[in-house]
């Protein structure tokens, strides 16, 4: 087998070699090894939907932030399947009104999920705002 690799002085291999003592390498063959050790090594394993059930929203956090963290994960993996997405965004979720509001409107992916959330966000970003507004009408009318 061949491995063609574009050349890239800043790889490891480079360095790895530039830092031998010199003469430790006494083949190619002992070089192939080492390089290929390294090579290895130095490769990420690519995420798995195994990854994507161990993010849970932490207490705290608010939505907005775990949908993003999530969404962010997410698209790392390149055979997510939706159902499984979705079964893992709901059970990260930490109980609340829209982890019931998922529930009991029988939401069933991830993107529909995605879009209530933000929906959510929004009506809680208003709902939030308006509270603030009486608030400050309430303080005004005292004076």
């Amino acid at each position: 087998m061949l491995l063609i690799l574009p050349y890239n002085p800043e790889r490891d291999g480079t360095k790895m070699v530039q830092r031998s003592p010199s003469g430790s390498i006494t083949s190619f063959l002992q070089l192939a090894e080492l390089f290929s050790t390294r090579f290895v090594a130095g490769n990420r394993d690519k995420k798995t939907s195994i990854h994507i059930v161990k993010i849970r929203q932490a207490k705290g956090e608010d939505l907005k932030e775990y949908v993003m963290r999530f969404n962010r994960e997410a698209i790392l993996i390149s055979d997510l399947q939706d159902g499984v997405a979705y079964a893992a965004f709901l059970n990260g979720l930490l109980p609340g009104r829209f982890k019931f509001f998922l529930v009991e409107n029988k939401v069933t992916t991830l993107a529909d999920a995605l879009r209530r959330a933000q929906d959510f966000i929004q009506a809680s970003k208003y709902a939030l705002e308006m509270i603030c507004l009486a608030r400050c009408f309430e303080k005004s009318a005292r004076r």
